[in-house]
């Protein structure tokens, strides 16, 4: 596994110790067979920050601020970059973004367009934060191949992340998880079902 040179020499010590730990137990809670929080990269995004603006709103972290999909552009560069989520020390330069995607399995190619974008952006570390849902492996071992796929020149400003939802499922359970995930993923709504709701909120 190559390990990425930011793990070395950690910049924000306290924010990449939460992500790199506490935030991934958090993340891991919402993938629970009973909760179904996380049906999208939508949700994922929501979670993330969600739980990463908690964390900042304590004294020790009270002058970072965290925004969504917010524009960088570098200095003498032509383009900007959109990261998901982008965490400021009090509004100067950011100092980490954050990609995020949810795809069922770990492709390069979806690896490789969020790495090389978070990398034209040189003046803060990144981390891309990828939840797959792929059996027979674990998180640990899909991390090392992302890493594989980055390679080290990539990795000295982007650090993967890949979260397997099957981690945290029983493998008693995995069946009924995936029935029920392509029930709530892909919700189908009879739209005589809403309509006789909807007159009956009305008789009320």
């Amino acid at each position: 596994m190559i390990m990425s040179s930011h793990s070395i020499h950690i910049k924000n010590e306290n924010i990449d110790s939460y992500i790199l730990h506490t935030l991934l137990k958090k993340i891991s809670q919402e993938l629970s067979y009973k909760k179904f929080s996380i049906l999208n990269e939508a949700d994922l995004q929501t979670v993330v920050y969600g739980h990463l603006k908690k964390y900042l709103g304590k004294d020790k972290c009270k002058r970072y601020k965290i925004h969504n999909n917010l524009y960088l552009k570098q200095f003498g560069k032509d383009r900007g970059v959109y990261p998901d989520i982008t965490i400021f020390r009090a509004m100067a330069r950011p100092r980490i973004a954050l990609e995020l995607k949810e795809h069922k399995t770990l492709q390069k190619k979806h690896v490789m367009k969020d790495v090389k974008k978070l990398f034209k952006f040189k003046m803060c570390h990144a981390y891309l934060i990828y939840l797959t849902r792929e059996e027979n492996v674990t998180g640990d071992r899909l991390t090392g191949r992302a890493e594989e796929m980055i390679g080290r020149k990539y990795l000295k400003k982007v650090t993967p992340i890949i979260i397997n939802s099957f981690d945290y499922i029983k493998k008693e359970d995995i069946e009924d998880w995936k029935r029920k995930w392509r029930k709530y993923s892909k919700l189908s709504i009879n739209k005589r079902t809403v309509m006789k709701k909807f007159q009956r909120g009305k008789k009320k």
